[in-house]
């Protein structure tokens, strides 16, 4: 070890610590400790245990002195861009850096690299033990068949009242008047699963439904323990005992989500504050406080009531009852708030307001979405009227508005998993 000889005793304590500690922890451990060894003026060359357990414990303390926070805010123009690799199977990284305004032909990319990731996946899916999944091309191709068979593509409307599913084959015509549609939100631009038959170039639906998810312990078996969600680290936080462990040693922990808190209005103001110091105990981990922030969405002083409302917010975060306490302050801007885009995914807030609330601790102006890791939990909070849209550009509304809560569940599982 750099011209340094652990003695046996040494070596057996050195096994001991690391054969605690996953792969990826145990190699930076060497890496620290050996560090450590270089500036350590030794007597001999061979180590002494004592001299040897008093690096160990000095690069301990440095951990401790520098400890790891359980929270890490993720922007999401910063997460690992993957593609799916067609001809290896597997998920291959897109160089180059993410950019909050495209080029012209990224939607395209965008679509067929969203259909190709939902692809992969359903065809792992038992429902396919029992089905044929076509394609167009195939379809169109072909005389007509006496048996249904199932498509997954994407819904488009060519125009008013005609739609077509695309995949990555081609596109052809759908005729949905005698269709059943399963659970789930069905809108322009989603990727759906029909069964039906090809009748004059046609496709005649009888069902329509969702493309079949899969766990993450499945995906994972296929696709390995690599890190997709950002951060520090190759491995994905999910798959570390070491954080599995913090995660059940603070079971108690509580984040607290608020969305369209108008700073702007004073009783919301007020109501936060007593929101914040309502919250002491030392198990909150976290406010994740969500736009819109102007109850004056469209107005011309929109801007200055949220820079007002920010800078009476800095002063109350700023109080002495949050010395000493890891809470993370995490903003996320919502659908009408000022920012450089107005499409998802949108950048954070502007910088003048960050510069608001730079003296308040763990403060974080994030994306929208952005995404959470706390300990081995992968969170992603997203801000967007959703279910207004999705209803409003639905092809098929639930019979009973009650039920609307159960298909908006069931389609953000497939496709916000």
């Amino acid at each position: 070890m750099r011209a340094v000889t652990l003695c046996k005793q040494s070596v057996e304590y050195a096994v001991e610590v690391l054969l605690k500690l996953e792969n990826e922890e145990r190699i930076r451990w060497i890496n620290k400790v050996i560090a450590a060894l270089s500036k350590q003026k030794t007597s001999g060359p061979v180590l002494s245990f004592d001299e040897f357990k008093m690096v160990v414990t000095q690069c301990n303390a440095n951990r401790s002195s520098k400890k790891e926070s359980l929270i890490r805010v993720i922007d999401l123009f910063t997460t690992p861009r993957l593609r799916y690799d067609e001809q290896r199977k597997v998920l291959v990284a897109v160089n180059g850096q993410a950019s909050a305004i495209g080029k012209s032909n990224d939607a395209r990319h965008l679509y067929r690299e969203r259909l190709k990731l939902v692809i992969q996946r359903s065809v792992r899916s038992s429902v396919f033990e029992h089905y044929e999944l076509c394609t167009v091309e195939a379809l169109l191709g072909t005389p007509e068949r006496a048996t249904n068979s199932v498509l997954l593509g994407m819904l488009t409307q060519r125009s008013p009242g005609v739609y077509e599913i695309e995949d990555l084959t081609g596109a052809m015509e759908v005729d949905l008047s005698e269709a059943t549609f399963h659970k789930g939100l069905f809108a322009d631009g989603c990727i759906i699963m029909l069964e039906g038959r090809c009748v004059s170039g046609i496709l005649r639906v009888s069902a329509v439904g969702l493309a079949p998810i899969e766990s993450a312990k499945i995906t994972r078996n296929h696709f390995g323990i690599t890190n997709w969600f950002g951060g520090e680290g190759m491995v994905a936080c999910g798959s570390q005992n070491r954080l599995r462990i913090l995660c059940e040693q603070n079971d108690r922990a509580r984040f607290i989500i608020m969305s369209d808190v108008w700073l702007d209005d004073a009783r919301i103001l007020n109501a936060l504050n007593e929101l914040v110091f309502a919250f002491t105990d030392s198990q909150l981990l976290a406010f994740v406080i969500c736009g819109n922030f102007c109850s004056q969405v469209g107005e011309a002083d929109a801007y200055h009531r949220i820079y007002d409302g920010f800078r009476r917010l800095a002063a109350v975060l700023q109080k002495d009852i949050f010395t000493g306490r890891n809470v993370h302050f995490i903003f996320i801007p919502g659908p009408d708030d000022p920012s450089l885009n107005s499409i998802l995914p949108r950048s954070p807030l502007p910088f003048a307001l960050f510069e608001l609330m730079k003296d308040v601790p763990n403060c974080s102006f994030a994306s929208n979405p952005c995404r959470i890791q706390y300990t081995n939990q992968e969170i992603v909070i997203m801000r967007q009227d959703l279910i207004e849209k999705m209803c409003r550009n639905s092809i098929h509304m639930p019979s009973s508005t009650a039920d609307i809560p159960e298909h908006v569940k069931y389609f953000s599982s497939i496709y916000f998993y």
